[in-house]
């Protein structure tokens, strides 16, 4: 084969090449797309533990989240609650453990959604007694955490250990404005992140103009009720033109998944409050929010982060998370 490839034109040769692994990275895609459609629950509800445990936390997390904006609605996410309520009542009734973290987080959510709405003197009797059904499980791992601005900072320049577990996803924020020297220091630090071969695939588009942040406001689905009040907002992609085969078609989220925790970090070092904003869109939003900030084609959307100043006082998610023996296997 060598012999008869070293008579054919240069150009010729790479055209042919060309073509075959364009032709087998179909086979590559297929594959992702197979596992993807018989695992997830795109297509089959709630089949096992994992896909009815995973529906809940995002059920409960959206109560959750709720809970922590600067003014909560009363009487909010009715209708996510009743289908969280009928994923734990599936849950038991189907004798997944009853101590898992995620399942006990759940109930408090919805404890603290009466509790919240109690102080507030709202009328939450009929939910308040749906809930005797879990008494046995009530606890305090979800829902609200009262913080200041004070503990958080004095966390930042603690300990590696300390300062992670202070950073939270936050929806509140103040009017102060975000100096751009404090993002810039902040890319400053993600910049070490790892990267496939060192090739820095990562670039940051810092978004402060009112007009193209309310085109994420509209377009990205996770801001309701706060995303308006983020002085800066953060795209993270990643270069297509920099990966070189097929073996590599998911790295460009893989390094820039990398590097925008990098720079969650770096935020917060800087002593900015931050929200991760994720970018699970159709192509149709894709290519709208690429538009309107003149982001090219070859480039793939990470995430959006929301940034602001931290007010004095603010209540962020508990998001409790499971222990490492629960995310491990020892082999």
């Amino acid at each position: 084969m060598n012999s008869i490839i070293k008579y054919i034109p240069k150009d010729i040769v790479f055209i042919l090449k060309s073509f075959y692994l364009n032709f087998i990275s179909i086979f590559d895609y297929i594959y992702d797309y197979k596992r993807f459609k018989k695992y997830s629950t795109s297509t089959v509800k709630y089949e096992n533990y994992q896909k009815l445990i995973s529906k809940i936390v995002m059920h409960y997390h959206v109560i959750e989240k709720g809970l922590t904006l600067k003014k909560p609605r009363l009487g909010f996410g009715k209708e996510k609650i009743e289908i969280l309520i009928s994923l734990i009542d599936k849950y038991i009734e189907k004798e997944y453990p009853l101590k898992d973290t995620n399942f006990l987080s759940a109930i408090s959510v919805l404890n603290d959604y009466v509790t919240y709405h109690k102080e507030h003197l709202f009328d939450i009797n009929d939910l308040e007694n749906k809930l005797k059904k879990y008494l046995t499980y009530f606890n305090d791992l979800g829902g609200r955490l009262e913080i200041s601005r004070s503990d958080i900072m004095v966390n930042i320049a603690s300990n590696f250990d300390d300062f992670s577990k202070s950073r939270h996803s936050v929806r509140n924020f103040s009017s102060d404005k975000v100096e751009i020297e404090s993002i810039y220091k902040a890319i400053e630090i993600a910049q070490k992140s790892p990267s496939v071969c060192n090739r820095q695939t990562s670039k940051v588009y810092i978004i402060q103009d009112n007009n193209k942040k309310e085109a994420i406001v509209n377009l990205q689905n996770g801001n309701r009720g706060f995303g308006e009040f983020a002085d800066k907002y953060l795209v993270v992609t990643s270069d297509l033109n920099k990966f070189w085969q097929i073996g590599e078609r998911n790295q460009s989220f893989i390094d820039g998944g990398i590097f925008s925790m990098s720079l969650l970090y770096g935020l917060h070092y800087m002593g900015l409050a931050c929200c991760t904003l994720n970018w699970a869109v159709s192509k149709n939003k894709d290519k709208k929010l690429k538009k309107v900030l003149n982001i090219p084609d070859n480039e793939n959307i990470i995430l959006i982060i929301a940034v602001g100043h931290y007010p004095e006082k603010l209540v962020v998610c508990k998001s409790n998370r499971l222990v490492a023996t629960k995310v491990s296997e020892l082999i």
